[in-house]
């Protein structure tokens, strides 16, 4: 488990969800990496996203998914905050 804070995954592979902040972002593929689901804090729940974190607590399979899935839709800085690339 990550430090205190730090998104953690919680449910069954139907009903998971990512904890950020005390709140769920489902955890399905393709996955939102702007998790507009939450409304608390979103700009530093988006840090705890991409930070990365919470995904040792995937099997490996899903580990490899999600981590391909974030490599897809964040190749290139996008959308409100982009991240710096330099």
């Amino acid at each position: 488990m990550g430090p205190a804070g730090h998104g953690t995954v919680a449910g069954e592979q139907a009903d998971r969800a990512l904890l950020l902040l005390e709140q769920r972002a489902p955890l399905q593929l393709p996955f939102d990496w702007e998790v507009p689901s939450l409304e608390v804090s979103r700009p530093l729940a988006e840090l705890e996203v991409h930070y990365l974190d919470w995904l040792h607590a995937l099997d490996d399979q899903d580990f490899a998914a999600f981590s391909l899935d974030w490599i897809e839709q964040n190749a290139r800085p996008t959308g409100r905050r982009p991240w710096r690339t330099i």
